[in-house]
Order: structure tokens, then C-alpha cells, then sequence
């Protein structure tokens, strides 16, 4: 299984089956995906330690942007919708999962979707 199909079946399938609770689905994706990235860098980084050859590069910065390419692409406006929905009902008293209204925040800045431009572009 490639980190690509992964993506496209498995996480966006999760996302699909959990549309009422979006927010923590997607942050439970990108949790388990994040734990992945550090056990793959970790294991390449023990190859290369042991081999002196350095081995195909699976960076973080090259699964974040899998992550941006293959997955974001595809939940991006639900998940904006669903995130101002929340901050919506947090202005207006309501009780929302701060925690992850945060999380989603952090996540965002995290895949390098937090640059004002980007912002700008989303809002316009």
C-alpha cells in the first residue's frame, strides 16, 4: 500500500463515513498519518545509519506535501465550511470542542496553509 492510495481510499474513505463529526475525523487522520511520517523517517534514518548509503528521501516536507496533494485537495472546502461553523457557534455562545477547533487551527499551520496569501485566496 502507497502513501498515495492511502490517502485517496483509505483516509478520505474515513473522512466520507464521518461527515457529522468532520473535525475530529480529520484530526484522527492527520494524527495517524503524522505518527506514520515519523516512524518511516525513523526507519530510513536506522538504514542509513547501518548501510552508510543514504536511502530514498521520505522526508517530512515530502509527506506533508503528499498529504496537501493527495488528500486536502479533496476535503478542503468541507472542511472550511465545518470549521467556520463551529467558530460560528463559539461567537454566539454555543459549546463547540475547542480542543479541536485548535487542533484543526494547528493543522492548518502545520501543512503551510496559515500564510496570509493563502488565507486571502480562500477568503476571496
Amino acid at each position: 500500500l502507497t502513501i498515495d492510495a492511502h490517502l485517496k481510499n483509505d483516509a478520505l474513505t474515513y473522512l466520507n463515513e464521518h461527515k457529522f463529526e468532520f473535525l475530529q475525523a480529520f484530526v484522527k487522520v492527520w494524527d495517524n498519518y503524522s505518527m506514520y511520517v515519523k516512524l518511516l523517517d525513523k526507519m530510513f534514518d536506522y538504514l542509513n545509519d547501518i548501510n552508510q548509503e543514504p536511502h530514498s528521501d521520505h522526508s517530512r516536507v515530502g509527506a506533508l506535501k503528499k498529504f496537501n496533494e493527495q488528500l486536502y485537495p479533496d476535503i478542503k472546502v468541507l472542511l472550511k465550511e465545518r470549521l467556520l461553523e463551529q467558530i460560528t457557534k463559539d461567537r454566539n455562545r454555543e459549546a463547540v470542542p475547542r480542543d479541536i477547533i485548535k487542533r484543526v487551527l494547528h493543522i492548518y499551520v502545520d501543512m503551510g496553509l496559515a500564510d496570509a496569501k493563502v488565507i486571502k485566496l480562500a477568503a476571496g
